[in-house]
């Protein structure tokens, strides 16, 4: 039993792709955001930034494993596993809680909100992508596939969502 779990193990890390260097910079506040840029990478289209709480309680009830991209003028901070709880704090911000990560936000400074679709070799694979008023980047978060480079067909079904 062990050596098929560390074996899962292996194949999980495997199958992760490697950082996005634009991603990295825009995190870090070195690039802002650009929409011609996103286009450039694929298929970016704007979204409801109201719907973007409801979307994140959703990620945590499924725990859906998922890569998040975060960061300050000096250091991108990256996590990759599963939220599995969703909290609204005292002052409205909103915390998704993983075994070694928490992540806060507040939905006040989510401006606009993205949808960047990038071509692959297994399909179509979609990046959720925060932004405040002054273009910088808050969060980028993607699907994390596990077993395949194809993507989980509940991320796939809220990020679709989002777009509706």
């Amino acid at each position: 039993m062990l050596a098929k779990r560390l074996q899962n193990l292996v194949r999980w890390q495997e199958t992760t792709r490697p950082l996005d260097t634009g991603d990295i910079a825009e995190a870090c506040g070195w690039l802002s955001l650009n929409p011609a840029r996103m286009q450039s990478r694929g298929r970016a289209r704007p979204v409801e930034p109201e719907l973007i709480s409801c979307f994140l309680e959703t990620l945590a009830d499924q725990t859906l494993a998922v890569r998040v991209l975060a960061g300050t003028s000096g250091v991108a901070q990256c996590f990759q596993g599963s939220f599995h709880a969703y909290r609204v704090l005292e002052d409205d911000w909103i915390q998704l809680l993983a075994e070694q990560a928490c992540l806060q936000l507040e939905p006040a400074a989510i401006d606009s909100a993205w949808v960047l679709e990038r071509p692959g070799p297994d399909g179509a694979r979609h990046q959720l992508r925060l932004y405040d008023e002054h273009g910088r980047a808050l969060v980028f978060i993607e699907d994390l596939p596990i077993w395949s480079e194809r993507e989980s067909p509940i991320w796939r079904t809220l990020v679709k969502a989002l777009m509706d």
